[in-house]
């Protein structure tokens, strides 16, 4: 579907100078479109917090629906409610076991399966999107981060965007992975901000994550993990808001406490379009998920070069842009 925000999206990228745009994961990338085939399963937030109710139902006196209702759709409240007085590492195993229960770990560890992005388009288009071709060889293909892309944002606990990268190569050296329990200082660009924590697939420490209502109210106070990169990215980068409800409402106080007007997109249906734009944020409308790939598509072909074209021996952009999708081989 063309919109207006598409076409301001197209322009602002074609015009876009290194490391000036990230892009925001929200749940939603990780979801099927479409019609394609599904093998595993992922999670929206009420999703995943109806898991961890499944995982524990027998500490409970009221159904997952009732404390739906009970708590609002609030969803730090109701996490604060479910997981109770739990330990960190219990809570961090049980997230393992929900978000990477059918995935093969062996698989995974190293690159996702191509299963798990055939099912999730809009999660290989943003890797897609942040990808660019290095160099073709005889037998293969080398490739490097976007430099138009600065960095990647998420509050998702999930490792799908960097695993799905690692099938790209050399995933440590274009990409460093920031959360609130590292210690060093990120580079300047090249980095993924987890701003609620992440699991990765080896769980050999503990890991800190914003889940329930006490954990967001302390990470998003001033100077505070969540609270410091977010205002950060928001004031450097130029973002696009890929598969983010905008439900979560301490992301949104703080869109609406900045200056954004202008400046951010967000792939979003046309019923929450107006309350993205209330928050000074370009909206780009979609009637079906399954539209998202391809118009991410269409923005990152429209500032391919005929040379560029010429130099890896395509005649058409979306070629350029299929070879992302296949990888290296």
């Amino acid at each position: 579907m063309q919109t207006d925000g598409l076409k301001l999206l197209k322009h602002a990228y074609s015009k876009a100078v290194p490391d000036s745009f990230a892009l925001f994961l929200g749940a939603g990338v990780n979801k099927p479109a479409g019609d394609v085939p599904v093998t595993y399963d992922t999670y929206t937030w009420p999703e995943l917090l109806d898991e961890i109710y499944k995982e524990n139902y027998r500490q409970y006196d009221k159904s997952f629906d009732q404390l739906c209702a009970e708590y609002e759709d609030n969803w730090p409240r109701l996490a604060e409610v479910l997981v109770g007085s739990m330990d960190e590492e219990i809570i961090v195993s049980q997230l393992d076991k929900i978000i990477y229960r059918c995935l093969p770990r062996g698989d995974t560890d190293s690159r996702l399966s191509k299963k798990m992005l055939d099912q999730a388009p809009s999660l290989q288009a943003a890797i897609c999107f942040s990808t660019q071709i290095k160099e073709r060889k005889t037998k293969s293909w080398t490739f490097k981060r976007n430099p138009r892309i600065g960095a990647v944002v998420t509050t998702n606990y999930d490792f799908f965007f960097g695993a799905g990268w690692t099938r790209y190569q050399a995933f440590k050296k274009q990409w460093k992975v920031h959360t609130p329990s590292s210690t060093k200082q990120p580079p300047d660009h090249g980095v993924i901000y987890h701003l609620h924590g992440y699991i990765p697939y080896n769980l050999k420490d503990k890991r800190e994550l914003v889940l329930t209502d006490t954990s967001y109210r302390k990470y998003y106070e001033p100077g505070e993990f969540a609270l410091q990169k977010l205002e950060e990215v928001l004031r450097k980068y130029r973002l696009i808001f890929l598969g983010f409800s905008f439900q979560d409402r301490l992301v949104c106080d703080l869109l609406r406490e900045t200056d954004t007007r202008n400046k951010h997109f967000a792939f979003i249906e046309a019923e929450n379009a107006p309350l993205v734009s209330e928050l000074g944020i370009c909206p780009v409308i979609f009637d079906d998920y399954a539209e998202i790939a391809k118009m991410l598509e269409d923005v990152y072909c429209g500032t391919i070069s005929q040379g560029t074209l010429r130099d890896y021996g395509f005649h058409e952009a979306h070629e350029y842009w299929d070879r992302l999708k296949k990888g290296p081989r």
